[in-house]
């Protein structure tokens, strides 16, 4: 929690690129079998004039681990956000995942969502 407060903070001293990056709240749509796993690459596009840094990429969800780019993204460079599902604890059914983006962008959040389908 404290690690979070601090990105918070941190977020919201530093410079932000003019721009917002190019995630818009996806959603992503995913079948997975019961105990299979996936990686999702979502790429990101820095479309502002300064470096876009990606402070963290937060889950809401045991289920899914999110890696964000570890350098800041240069003007029109593209990185991936990888986001690994496992269903090994899910329930067969449907349910969404949702993750949080923070950023150096005037909005500093945005999310993705995972409509994630779990089948037997």
């Amino acid at each position: 929690m404290k690690i979070t407060l601090f990105l918070l903070f941190l977020a919201s001293m530093v410079y932000h690129t003019g721009k917002p990056f190019n995630i818009k709240d996806e959603n992503i749509a995913i079948v997975l079998k019961h105990g299979a796993k996936k990686k999702v690459v979502v790429p990101v596009k820095n479309a502002g004039e300064m470096p876009l840094i990606i402070y963290d990429v937060i889950s809401m969800c045991g289920c899914t681990v999110a890696r964000a780019p570890k350098l800041p993204i240069k003007k029109n460079e593209t990185q991936p956000i990888v986001l690994e599902v496992n269903s090994s604890n899910r329930a067969v059914g449907k349910g969404q995942v949702f993750i949080t983006v923070i950023a150096n962008t005037p909005n500093k959040y945005s999310k993705i969502v995972l409509n994630l389908e779990v089948v037997k």
